[in-house]
């Protein structure tokens, strides 16, 4: 018996053998007999590999789409609910369904709906029964560059993939669902001219529906547009409309325009990169160099719509800053900043209490107690006399890490302390007069807000 029904009805087996590896599927479409279809590797007593009773609602023919290898021997079984004539089809899928040749950038548009379920994304935000119909295409690199699709314009919740090589049994190499936040998706891929990939669009939780992919190119501006120097502060205002889809982050502005600068540290430091200011949903990138490593990706920095970047750069290092979009692009200001260290010098006396906020403030400095790229503030004090000194966070609105820093910012780590009164900081250092420390107030978990300091 099957483990979707036919417990009591007669059953015809058959055998059959893949003449080549893909996908296969089973189906009684035709029979008057409200079916029951299993497969089962070769055996009647061995391992049930699919089964099915009702191919959709309403409808009393079974359906199966199974993946074998070529000259793999399966069983499958025709039951029923009860007995009578029946009809089963046998076919091989295609996949990949279609070849979008080697054209981009270019958009291609169809229907889910009453496909096979043939395959899954590794980043599926779905159940993992979900039986989403998906549709995938083979596409061919025209030239070496660095290739976006997106499902912009789909009328349902997608999930898009790619496939290395023009097989649907590949490796994946890249996935996305839910694009910033949105039920569309969005990805890149480097490609080699004549290289061949599976784009795969599916869908979540059984949706299917309209889609719309989107095949472009990234590149055709020049990077960068224009040279920043080394001033700072400094603002600077633009318009990316009309620009070129030159780069994409791992944040995002895989699909609109966007205008990128060049920016060189005078100093060794941190320093702040943002759009504050501007019209639209931006995305902020920074690489080193137009071509180098990324060393920072934004789209909306504390839920607003505008980005922040933080990167600490070398005396004389150049990078690369792009102001992007991913669903708009419009007017905007590019602002740049040297992050001091440390933010405040305060007084030697105690006891003494201080208050102050790290919302909207940057990690400047590494916790050795675990702070999730928390925000900080630091305050250099010196201690004025021999003796063993006590700092804590009692009276903060928020989970705060403390720690001690000797000398400067960025000097030896002398103690550190999460949670030592509820979510409060205590921490507690021996110190000879005139030791000068930095003592930094963060939060656990990535957490800011407002904090008050206590020394005694």
């Amino acid at each position: 018996s099957a483990s979707c029904g036919g417990d009591f009805s007669p059953d015809d087996l058959y055998e059959f053998t893949a003449p080549n590896s893909g996908l296969f599927t089973f189906d009684t479409f035709g029979s008057e007999l409200d079916t029951v279809l299993y497969v089962r590797q070769a055996g009647c007593d061995s391992l049930e590999l699919a089964c099915n009773d009702d191919s959709d609602e309403g409808e009393t023919a079974s359906q199966l789409l199974t993946g074998l290898a070529a000259g793999q021997t399966v069983l499958i079984g025709v039951d029923g609910n009860g007995s009578g004539a029946y009809t089963l089809n046998l076919a091989e899928v295609p996949c990949p369904d279609q070849d979008l040749g080697n054209v981009a950038p270019q958009t291609e548009s169809g229907n889910t709906t009453g496909g096979f379920d043939k395959l899954r994304g590794s980043c599926s935000s779905g159940n993992p029964n979900d039986e989403s119909p998906d549709v995938a295409y083979s596409f061919t690199a025209p030239a070496d560059g660095e290739y976006v699709f997106d499902t912009d314009g789909s009328n349902f919740n997608t999930v898009l993939y790619v496939l290395d090589g023009a097989s649907c049994n590949a490796n994946e190499i890249a996935c996305s669902d839910n694009f910033a936040g949105q039920q569309s998706s969005a990805l890149s891929v480097p490609m080699l001219a004549g290289e061949t990939i599976t784009v795969v669009v599916d869908g979540n939780f059984n949706g299917s529906g309209n889609y719309q992919l989107n095949v472009g190119v990234l590149g055709g501006g020049t990077c960068p547009d224009v040279d920043l120097g080394t001033t700072v502060p400094s603002s600077t205002d633009g318009d990316s409309s009309g620009g070129d889809n030159t780069v994409a982050g791992t944040c995002g502005g895989f699909t609109q325009p966007d205008d990128t600068y060049l920016f060189t540290a005078e100093l060794e430091g941190l320093y702040i990169f943002d759009t504050f200011g501007s019209s639209y949903d931006t995305v902020l990138i920074v690489r080193d160099g137009c071509g180098g490593a990324e060393l920072g990706c934004n789209d909306d920095f504390n839920f607003l719509q505008q980005s922040r970047v933080s990167a600490d750069l070398d005396a004389g290092q150049s990078v690369m800053v792009a102001v992007d979009g991913n669903f708009d692009a419009g007017a905007y200001t590019l602002n740049v900043q040297y992050v001091t260290c440390p933010d405040e010098d305060i007084d030697s006396s105690f006891p003494f209490s201080i208050d102050g906020s790290t919302l909207g403030l940057v990690d400047k400095l590494d916790s050795p107690c675990p702070d999730g790229d928390a925000p900080d503030y630091a305050f250099e004090w010196t201690a004025p006399a021999d003796g063993s000194y006590e700092f804590d966070t009692i009276g903060s609105d928020y989970d705060t890490v403390l720690y001690l820093q000797d000398l400067a910012c960025g000097g030896e780590e002398l103690v550190c302390n999460d949670d030592a009164f509820g979510v409060a900081s205590i921490v507690n250092a021996d110190l000879v007069e005139g030791q000068t420390i930095i003592i930094v107030v963060s939060g656990f978990s990535g957490n800011s807000g407002a904090f008050t300091l206590n020394i005694s």
